[in-house]
C-alpha cells in the first residue's frame, strides 16, 4: 500500500469518527444550554441546619408535561380549585437556582427587602397583583435560606415551585407590607409542615436583623387522628 492510499484511508476513518462522535454527542457540538424553570436544580441543600420536610409523594411528576393529576390535591380543595388543577395545560413549574436567587428574602435596617435592596412588597414584584394584601408563599430550605413569590398560580406556582420539588426546612405563607412582616403561616398543601416550623421562620428572621414583635402566627394544626402522609424518600445519594 502506498503512502498516498495509507494516508487517504486515516483521513477517511478521522471524518467517519468524528462523524459518530457527534451523533453520540462526543463531540463539541454547539447546543442550548437549558435555562427553563421546570429544570432540575443543581445546588439546592439537602443536608444543613434543619431537618428536611419532604414532599407528598402525591405530587410526585407534577413538573412532568402532560401529566394527568386527576385524583390529587386535599380534601379541603373546592371542586372548582381541583378541576382547575386537573385542566391545566402546564405542568408544576420548578424554579431554578437562579430564579431562587432572585427571590431570596434578606433584612435591611430592620426591613425584609428583596435582593436588590428595596423594602419587599408586592407592588414592587408585580404591580398588577397589588390587591394581594402583601401576601406571598415562602419556603425556607435545610441551610435557612428563605425565598418567597407574591404570584401563586393553583396548579401552575406552588411550595414546590420555590424549592424544585425537593425538601424543605419550613413552608408556608406570609403577608409583607412595605417590609414590615405582619404574618407568618405553615399552610402548604404539598409539604404539609409542622406548625412548630413557624418558630423555626421566625427565629431566623430575628437572626437576620428583622424585628418580629407583633408579628402573628397562623397555625395549620393536622385533622385529630389523620395517618401522615406518604412523603417522597430521600434519594441514595442524598
Amino acid at each position: 500500500m502506498s503512502d498516498l492510499h495509507r494516508a487517504r484511508l486515516l483521513l477517511l476513518g478521522s471524518a467517519l469518527l468524528s462523524l459518530t462522535l457527534t451523533a453520540c454527542g462526543g463531540a463539541p457540538v454547539a447546543q442550548k444550554t437549558p435555562t427553563t424553570s421546570s429544570a432540575r436544580p443543581s445546588l439546592y441543600p439537602h443536608t444543613g441546619r434543619y431537618t428536611p420536610i419532604y414532599m407528598l409523594k402525591q405530587y410526585e411528576g407534577e413538573s412532568e408535561p402532560l401529566l394527568d393529576m386527576s385524583g390529587h390535591g386535599g380534601e379541603e380543595d373546592t371542586q372548582e380549585d381541583t378541576a382547575q388543577y386537573h385542566e391545566r395545560e402546564e405542568p408544576v413549574l420548578y424554579w431554578t437556582d437562579a430564579d431562587r436567587q432572585a427571590h431570596q428574602l434578606r433584612v435591611k435596617e430592620g426591613l425584609l427587602v428583596n435582593p436588590q435592596g428595596q423594602p419587599l412588597d408586592p407592588q414592587l414584584d408585580l404591580p398588577q397583583h397589588k390587591g394581594r394584601g402583601g401576601e406571598a408563599i415562602y419556603i425556607m430550605d435545610v441551610m435557612g435560606n428563605i425565598y418567597y413569590c407574591f404570584d401563586a398560580k393553583y396548579g401552575r406556582i406552588h411550595h414546590s415551585t420555590l424549592a424544585g420539588g425537593q425538601p424543605v426546612a419550613a413552608a408556608g405563607e406570609l403577608v409583607v407590607v412595605n417590609g414590615e412582616l405582619i404574618s407568618v403561616s405553615n399552610e402548604s398543601g404539598h409539604y404539609r409542615p409542622h406548625p412548630s416550623t413557624i418558630d423555626l421562620v421566625i427565629g431566623r428572621l430575628r437572626e437576620l436583623g428583622l424585628n418580629v414583635e407583633g408579628v402573628k402566627r397562623f397555625e395549620l394544626l393536622p385533622k385529630e387522628g389523620a395517618p401522615e402522609p406518604e412523603r417522597l424518600k430521600p434519594h441514595q445519594e442524598d
